[in-house]
C-alpha cells in the first residue's frame, strides 16, 4: 500500500492505540487473482510476537475463511 513519507507512521505505541480505538477493521485477500473484503472486530495482543497479535472471528459461512494460510492478508485500521 503506497503511503507517502509525511503520512507514515512507524511508532509501534502509536500504532497500537489506534488499533484499539479503531478496532472493527477490514480484512483484505485474494484467492486467483480475485480479492475479497470483510469488515471484523479486531482484538490486539501487544506482548505476542514481534509487532503484536491480531485475534478475531469469521462466520464459517464466509468462504474467505478457506484463503487463509495460503497467502498474505491486508487489515485496513480506518
Amino acid at each position: 500500500m503506497y503511503t507517502p513519507a509525511h503520512f507514515q507512521v512507524n511508532d509501534r505505541d502509536t500504532l497500537h492505540a489506534f488499533m484499539r480505538r479503531h478496532s472493527f477493521a477490514t480484512l483484505v485477500s485474494q484467492e486467483g487473482g480475485v480479492p475479497q473484503a470483510t469488515h471484523l472486530p479486531f482484538l490486539l495482543n501487544p506482548t505476542q510476537g514481534a509487532h503484536g497479535f491480531l485475534l478475531s472471528h469469521m462466520a464459517r459461512a464466509n468462504p474467505q475463511w478457506r484463503h487463509f494460510g495460503t497467502s498474505e492478508v491486508l487489515i485496513i485500521f480506518t
